[in-house]
């Protein structure tokens, strides 16, 4: 599937920069031939700079408005945690504030409450990058939460 190159402001400049008698269709299927393939599967900020031994900026928002998900993750955050353990979200809502937030750049991390194993997986299919199992007491159970 091919990207379309560069942010917003790149796309309009080029656009503006486009050859007098070019069509509309007619830039957009240049702008794709001229395109790399993307990666499906999008890389964790967090990870990458937690493997490079630096600091991940990650903050957690207690709103359950999706377009303020989306904010904080166009600001340039590397995560964003979701606790699902002390407060009311539902799947469906934090599906909704995940898809809000791939709009940026940020990874979206789930703290489900202890115990919570079907919830955690459903976590992980709705695009969440990562889990923070609270209070994990013994190998055991952790063997349990990576199963």
């Amino acid at each position: 599937m091919p990207q379309i190159p560069g942010s917003a402001c790149a796309w309009s400049e080029a656009w503006l920069n486009r050859p007098p008698a070019t069509t509309y269709t007619a830039f957009i299927l240049a702008t794709l031939q001229n395109s790399q393939p993307i990666d499906p599967m999008r890389k964790s900020r967090v990870k990458t700079k937690l493997k490079n031994s630096e600091p991940a900026l990650i903050t957690c928002l207690h709103l359950m408005d999706a377009s303020v998900y989306e904010l904080v993750s166009l600001m340039g955050f590397d995560g964003i945690w979701v606790d699902m353990e002390h407060h009311g979200h539902d799947l469906g809502t934090v599906n909704q504030m995940m898809r809000a937030a791939r709009v940026g750049v940020s990874d979206i991390m789930c703290r489900p409450a202890k115990g919570e194993f079907m919830r955690l997986g459903r976590m992980l299919e709705a695009g969440a990058q990562g889990i923070l199992y609270p209070r994990c007491d013994d190998a055991a159970e952790a063997g349990e939460v990576v199963r």
